[in-house]
C-alpha cells in the first residue's frame, strides 16, 4: 500500500466515494431543512455504532503491531523480568506519550512544539468525536446530553467542548501547515526526505481539520444544507484518513515511541539490579 503512491490514491478515493454513498443512502427521512440540525439528517446515536466498529477495529490493528513492537525490544528479557518492574517504568511511557519530552531535547525545539501541537489536537479531536459524538455510549444507555459533540443546541463559546475545538483546530491548522512549508524548504533535517504517506497524511489531515470547523460555521450560521453537504464531505476525508493513513503510520508512531522508551528503561533497570545483585 505504501510503496505506490497511484494505488494510495486510488484506495483512499475509492473509500472516500464509498463513505460520500453510505451517507447518501443512510439518512434520516425528514431532514431539517430550515435550521441547521445534523442530528435530523443522520443521528448520532447511529454515527456512533460506526465509530465504534471502526475504534475496534483500529484499535486491534493498533495494539497487536504495539505488541510486537514491545516484544521485539524485550526479547528473551519479557519473561524474566518481575511485574512490579514493569509498573514503576510504567511512568516512562505516561509522560513520553502525553510530553513527547524526547522531542524537547532537540537543538530545534519547534520541531517538539509542532509535534506536541499535532498530537494534542489530534487526540483531542478523536476523543470528542469518537468517545463523545453522543455524549458516551449511547448504545449500551451510557451517555449524557451535557457532554455530547453533536447536538443541535450550540453550546455556549466558554463551554469546554467549543474552547477545545477551538484549541484543537488551532493547534492542527499551525502544526501541519509548519509542517508542510517545512516540507516545501526542505532546509531542517526532519524534512529533507519525505514519503508520499507523510504528504497525504498532512493534507487529509488538514482537510478534516478545515471541514470540521467549517461546519462549525455554518452551524452558527444555521445554514442547513451548507452545513450537510459539508458533513459528507469531512466524513469522505476523515475516515479514509483513519482507516488508511493513522493506524499503520502516524497514529503507530505515537504509541511505537513511547512504547520503545518505555521497554528500554524496563531492561536497563533489570540489568541494573542484576549487575548489582551479583
Amino acid at each position: 500500500f505504501y510503496t505506490s503512491e497511484k494505488f494510495e490514491i486510488l484506495a483512499i478515493s475509492i473509500l472516500a466515494v464509498l463513505i460520500g454513498l453510505a451517507l447518501w443512502i443512510f439518512h434520516a427521512p425528514n431532514p431539517n431543512m430550515e435550521h441547521a440540525h445534523l442530528n435530523s439528517v443522520w443521528p448520532a446515536p447511529a454515527i456512533e455504532i460506526a465509530d465504534i466498529i471502526m475504534a475496534i477495529v483500529l484499535s486491534f490493528f493498533l495494539f497487536t503491531n504495539t505488541w510486537r513492537c514491545f516484544t521485539n525490544v524485550m526479547g528473551d528479557l519479557k519473561g524474566k523480568i518481575p511485574f512490579e518492574l514493569y509498573v514503576i517504568q510504567a511512568k516512562e511511557f505516561i509522560v513520553n506519550f502525553i510530553t513527547q519530552k524526547k522531542f524537547g531535547e532537540c537543538t530545534d525545539r519547534m520541531q517538539w512544539v509542532i509535534h506536541l501541537l499535532i498530537m494534542t489536537g489530534y487526540s483531542a479531536i478523536f476523543m470528542m468525536v469518537v468517545i463523545f459524538l453522543a455524549g458516551g455510549i449511547e448504545l449500551i444507555g451510557l451517555a449524557w446530553e451535557p457532554i455530547r459533540f453533536q447536538r443541535d443546541v450550540i453550546y455556549p463559546f466558554f463551554h469546554p467542548w467549543r474552547l477545545l475545538g477551538y484549541y484543537a483546530t488551532f493547534a492542527l491548522l499551525y502544526g501541519t501547515t509548519y509542517a508542510m512549508i517545512g516540507r516545501i524548504k526542505k532546509k531542517k533535517a526532519p524534512y529533507k526526505n519525505s514519503h508520499a504517506t507523510d504528504w497525504m497524511f498532512l493534507i487529509l489531515l488538514q482537510l478534516t481539520t478545515l471541514t470540521g470547523i467549517f461546519i462549525h460555521f455554518t452551524r452558527l450560521l444555521d445554514w442547513p444544507l451548507t452545513t450537510y453537504i459539508l458533513y459528507v464531505f469531512h466524513l469522505m476525508v476523515a475516515v479514509p484518513m483513519l482507516v488508511l493513513e493513522v493506524p499503520f503510520a502516524k497514529w503507530a508512531h505515537l504509541m511505537f515511541r513511547p512504547v520503545v522508551l518505555y521497554a528500554t528503561s524496563v531492561k536497563e533497570k533489570y540489568l541494573q539490579q542484576q549487575q548489582e545483585a551479583a
